[in-house]
């Protein structure tokens, strides 16, 4: 039997996704296992699997279905159907969800899949094999374990659910299915453990069936992990885990985190980890936090501040008045903290958004990532009912380099967002966004954080600064204000009525032999702004406006307009140019006082005379110019690709 996996990423603006097929490896695993003679092949490449179709007729397609793949893979779906009306065709992943109206909407919606399989796939896709293998077809009417089809009669035939036990799971990894991938230059992600004990209503893993948790043997995972460091081939030497609450399995997620520091000590991998850690604060996760402080930011994801927005999508957060005591304690040990905002959810209104992203900065967090909010195929924010119940009304923009053209049929995958709701509308949606652009250059990317945190610590409301930048007037600033310009023109065009309406501006564009807008803007204009001199200059300004507004005593601007002069803005690295390594200044302020953070007020960092300072590349923005060629700020897809792989602390130079 000849069965093709497909867990495919966009091609038209490089990959996406660009991490390993890891769902689909475990489908292969797991088959493999139960049927020893079965002629698996995985496709993350669209183009082969459309070579590979044309050349050998498969038994079954499997389709692993997400936000980045749904059109992607219903096109492909259709084109298997088409060369090979018999050939079985089956659909698993996040974006199936576990209600039964929501897969009738899925199979009506996408109606070249046979079978659809919810919640964890290996199970279900395993008694599907075995149902086409005794029958050489599927039966009518028949139930298959852990599968779902339409019945003649137009119903929902559905098997039931068991979940695979994953002592008996072989690793992707082990067995070789992920190897090709790494070699290729694929992203590794490592799934450690499954399931979620929350259940907020705007993600896919909030399902009843999801609740469950298990663990993976931790010698197989520390297994995997080793093999991972050997075979992976990023330059940036990212590790991305699957793990959605580390430290909620306690004392054995400890033991994990101290394995992977004793690599990054012995072996200086990984660079960097990417995972989320448990919505609640506990010995635990705070072990695991200082124990990989290096090469980890402490995430604390609220969501939202807004006590109506947060029980209406079912969040659960750290208590407000433990936060205080966290924020200490991470400072106290040197751990990088940061959380995530989500502007769009019901009951939340603009004003109450901003508000509690002043309220997080003013109280101490490192770093705020602001997004809007899209509803994913898969969750219950998604559904008819919640849509309904909040007058949730929604537009239609281009994914992150979601898109591609194959066999000469352009195809987009689409971002749903949510544009207005019972307490918000459009017209908020447009202020967050300039807003969040704001927001994002500050404090997310970290370039002026560190100066709003010594606006607050001297008593300058520097939780204010970005609301003045996105309520500023630019028409003297010529250049800042052309970007400022762009910016809000593209926020507006990049919305659709339609996912057709979006696919066919695609088209044109490409027709015309025009360039596809990068999908994330906030990285793109990033760009625009701190490699461009004369951009940088012009912000500075404004912020100097901002300080003078805000403050009477001289001292303070003398203070800030030295700091902002000799010390921030020769931070900044424009990786569009060759940089020297080592960069000299003089400057009045107490740089020693700023790194310690000790210091309460002017007399304690403005000093009467200028002394010397020198400032380093970090170690990995050297390795990016030793390695990578200059960023050509022209191509936005570069520029994109760019901020999204560098962290933070990478970006800027390092006071010593």
């Amino acid at each position: 039997m000849i069965i093709y996996l497909s867990d495919l990423s966009h091609t038209g603006q490089g990959r996406n996704p660009n991490h390993v097929p890891l769902a689909s490896g475990y489908l292969a695993c797991a088959a493999k296992e139960a049927f020893l003679d079965l002629d698996i092949t995985i496709f993350r490449d669209p183009h082969l699997f459309l070579q590979a179709i044309k050349i050998q007729k498969p038994d079954i397609v499997g389709f692993s279905v997400y936000t980045w793949s749904e059109c992607l893979s219903s096109f492909m779906a259709d084109k298997v159907k088409k060369t090979y009306p018999d050939v079985i065709t089956v659909a698993g992943g996040p974006s199936v969800d576990d209600i039964d109206e929501e897969i009738t909407h899925f199979i009506k919606t996408f109606p070249y899949y046979d079978v659809v399989v919810p919640n964890e796939g290996e199970v279900g896709f395993n008694h599907l094999i075995g149902h086409v293998r005794t029958h050489n077809r599927l039966i009518l009417d028949d139930t298959i374990t852990g599968c779902v089809r339409l019945a003649s009669d137009g119903s929902l035939l559905r098997g039931e659910y068991i979940r695979p036990d994953l002592d008996k799971l072989p690793s992707p990894y082990l067995e070789g299915w992920m190897a090709p991938f790494l070699k290729d230059g694929y992203l590794p992600i490592l799934q450690t453990m499954r399931g979620c004990p929350y259940s907020c209503t705007y993600c896919c893993s909030g399902s009843k069936q999801w609740s469950k948790l298990r663990a993976f043997d931790l010698d197989r995972v520390k297994a995997e992990f080793d093999y991972i460091r050997e075979n992976q081939k990023s330059i940036e030497g990212y590790l991305f885990l699957t793990d959605e609450n580390l430290g909620v399995l306690k004392e054995r997620d400890v033991k994990l985190a101290q394995y992977i520091r004793d690599s990054y000590d012995k072996r200086n991998y990984p660079a960097m980890i990417d995972t989320y850690t448990d919505k609640r604060v506990t010995e635990y996760t705070k072990k695991i936090n200082d124990i990989l402080r290096p090469i980890k930011f402490y995430n604390m994801s609220f969501q939202t501040l807004n006590e109506d927005a947060r029980k209406a999508v079912k969040r659960i957060n750290i208590n407000h008045d433990d936060i205080p005591e966290f924020l200490e304690w991470v400072k106290e040990k040197k751990i990088s903290s940061t959380t995530e905002m989500i502007f769009g959810f019901p009951n939340e209104t603009l004003e109450s958004y901003i508000s509690g992203l002043e309220w997080l900065q003013k109280n101490g967090f490192d770093k705020v990532h602001s997004y809007e909010l899209r509803l994913l195929r898969g969750s219950d924010l998604f559904t008819i009912q919640n849509r309904e119940k909040y007058n949730i009304k929604t537009k239609y923009r281009l994914g992150d380099r979601s898109f591609g053209v194959y066999d000469k049929v352009v195809v987009a995958d689409v971002e749903e967002v949510a544009i207005s709701a019972n307490t918000y509308n459009l017209h908020d949606y447009i202020k967050v966004r300039k807003y969040g652009f704001f927001f994002f250059l500050v404090n997310t990317k970290q370039y002026f954080s560190g100066l709003t945190e010594m606006m607050l610590k001297i008593g300058v409301p520097g939780e204010k600064l970005i609301t003045y930048l996105a309520n500023y007037n630019y028409g003297n600033k010529l250049m800042l204000n052309t970007i400022v310009k762009e910016y809000g023109k593209r926020v507006q065009e990049e919305l659709f009525e339609s996912l057709e309406e979006c696919t066919e501006s695609i088209a044109k564009r490409l027709h015309e032999g025009e360039q596809v807008p990068a999908g994330k803007m906030n990285l793109i204009f990033l760009g625009k702004v701190v490699f461009n001199q004369q951009a940088l200059k012009e912000l500075t300004e404004v912020i100097k406006e901002f300080i003078y507004d805000c403050s009477n005593d001289r001292r303070e601007h003398d203070l800030f307009d030295d700091y902002i002069d000799n010390v921030l803005l020769k931070q900044i690295v424009d990786f569009s140019k060759p940089q020297e390594y080592v960069v000299s200044t003089q400057t009045r302020v107490d740089v020693e006082a700023i790194k310690k953070n000790k210091y309460d007020s002017v007399d304690g960092l403005l000093g009467k005379s200028k002394v010397s300072c020198q400032l380093l590349l970090h170690d990995q923005a050297r390795r990016i110019q030793e390695r990578k060629k200059l960023i050509d700020i022209n191509d936005e897809v570069e520029v994109q690709e760019f901020f999204l792989l560098s962290p933070s602390r990478w970006l800027k130079r390092i006071l010593v």
